[in-house]
């Protein structure tokens, strides 16, 4: 007579079925909520910007972490030109992509701007760049002025801007903290959604 009893279920079988719950979980909570938290955390982010920087073209400069500032010289809304490193030297900074098209940016500028007074003459200075046309940019400033340098990278003159920042995907808000020696500390992608995220976010020490 054959035993017909299942064998006992293995110690692995069940270490990968408990992988595979969880990572459906993490997809479910993705979906229904983009922000829910994996954005809101510092591992998250960087899983993110791993998965975006892998699907890059070959061969395209791409900052990343620890890496020196990239030499960009841009337009400010009065059309003087600007070198982006030149603007932040000497104090951190958050260098923060946006667009007039983008709703989440627009969300996310009162945050940036209470940021910004709040942290004087010797703190962590802001400045935008705005990922769009000049003439846009300039009437979109003249209703809704920013206390911070903004320059402005037009997709159709400098194409590459986002990329060579560290954000080959063009998402929208991004954000980077630069160290006193003008080097990338962190990368944001999305939104903060809270003043304390930001100066949490921001903190240097």
């Amino acid at each position: 007579m054959t035993d017909r009893t299942p064998p006992p279920a293995r110690p692995g079988w069940i270490v990968l079925g408990a992988l595979a719950g969880a990572v459906l979980a993490l997809l479910v909570a993705l979906v229904a909520d983009p922000r829910a938290w994996l954005l809101q955390t510092e591992w998250g982010q960087r899983l993110v910007q791993q998965v975006i920087e892998a699907k890059a073209p070959p061969g395209q400069p791409i900052a990343r972490r620890n890496d020196p500032l990239p030499a960009l010289v841009l337009p400010d809304p009065a059309g003087r030109s600007t070198a982006l490193a030149g603007l932040v030297h000497g104090r951190p900074a958050v260098v923060n992509l946006w667009a007039t098209w983008c709703g989440p940016c627009r969300t996310e500028m009162p945050l940036l701007t209470a940021f910004s007074g709040d942290q004087g003459t010797n703190g962590v200075q802001v400045v935008g760049i705005a990922i769009d046309a000049k003439p846009t940019v300039q009437v979109y400033l003249q209703t809704t002025p920013l206390p911070y340098p903004t320059l402005i990278a037009d997709p159709e003159v400098v194409p590459e801007a986002t990329a060579r920042l560290g954000n080959p995907a063009g998402v929208l808000p991004y954000t980077l903290l630069v160290g006193t020696d003008g080097r990338i500390a962190k990368q944001h992608l999305g939104a903060f959604t809270s003043s304390r995220q930001l100066s949490d976010w921001a903190r240097t020490d």
